[in-house]
């Protein structure tokens, strides 16, 4: 099932964590005028979170953005957002309960970190 997820004024993202299976997408609602930045955690070898990322980011414009195809399955993407100029730490957000989406599977298995 797909995952939309909504990014605020102040790059909080709802829901703060949620899963797709394998094959499905995630899509952003941006609601900042001047677009974000997802920042996302690596994954296995180094492989980004999604196919066809930009260094480990998506740049969102106001609106609906994607879909965006996990890069694998049975794993989990740690991210935050940003302003599109900016940098954040997926792996602190994950730290204080921050977000997370679950790709397939993940049962018994560790979240990547990046």
């Amino acid at each position: 099932m797909p995952l939309t997820i909504a990014v605020d004024e102040n790059y909080n993202c709802q829901p703060s964590s949620g899963a797709v299976g394998n094959g499905d997408y995630v899509s952003f609602n941006c609601a900042p005028s001047g677009g974000a930045k997802i920042v996302t955690s690596t994954h296995g070898n180094g492989e980004s979170a999604f196919q066809n990322e930009n260094g480990n980011s998506l740049s969102l414009y106001s609106g609906n953005n994607g879909p965006f195809y996990p890069n694998g399955s049975n794993f989990t993407i740690n991210y935050c957002a940003c302003a599109p100029q900016s940098d954040c730490l997926p792996v602190s957000k994950r730290q204080t309960g921050g977000y997370t989406i679950r790709v397939g599977s993940t049962s018994g298995q560790k979240g990547r970190q990046g």
